[in-house]
């Protein structure tokens, strides 16, 4: 009788080790996503107001030597077709300031 309850409780701790590790697993998916989600909103905010201020007119020095630093570093074509007709397109056109 001795060895079914101690088989019993220890498959009832199995029970309970495996769900404690579902949760764990379900939290830090959680975590990672709200992380995620929170890295995107820093690079909307800090683009958004860098766009702002390169709108505003009030940095173009800061904004030309930023179009120099996005020529060096933005290579994929998809990224370069994005900054089209912004303050930094980097195009033949839009960004012949930016290869000096």
């Amino acid at each position: 009788m001795m060895v079914q309850e101690v088989a019993s409780r220890l498959e009832v701790a199995r029970l309970k080790e495996r769900a404690a590790r579902a949760k764990v697993a379900r939290l830090r998916r959680a975590v990672d996503g709200v992380n995620r989600r929170l890295a995107n909103q820093r690079k909307y905010v800090l683009g958004a107001a860098l766009m702002a201020l390169a709108e505003s007119g009030k940095a173009e020095s800061m904004v030309t030597g930023f179009r120099r630093w996005l020529n060096r570093y933005v290579s994929r074509h998809q990224d370069r077709i994005a900054l089209a007709g912004t303050p930094f397109d980097l195009s033949a056109n839009g960004g012949d300031d930016a290869t000096s």
